[in-house]
């Protein structure tokens, strides 16, 4: 899947009700898949044109939420709701 972004419906684990729908690349996703602060709800598709949003972050941010579990991503948003 190299050029493609993974899109999937995920929540923290702190909040399970407060969904999230985030694209990343095949590296974020295989962390995403072991966090043990998120869940994976739903795979939505790929992408071509939505660039991986952990990727688009700076480094040092991007570094505080793979070594902390009690950090909250930033590349996670709130879905909205009807």
């Amino acid at each position: 899947m190299d050029g493609l972004t993974t899109v999937f419906v995920v929540h923290e684990t702190r909040q399970p009700s407060t969904l999230a729908v985030i694209a990343v690349c095949s590296e974020h996703a295989a962390l995403l898949k072991r966090a043990s602060w998120a869940g994976i709800d739903e795979l939505v598709g790929f992408s071509t044109v939505v660039d991986c949003e952990a990727c688009a972050m700076p480094p040092d941010e991007t570094l505080l939420i793979h070594a902390s579990a009690r950090t909250k991503p930033r590349h996670l948003h709130p879905v909205p709701t009807a």
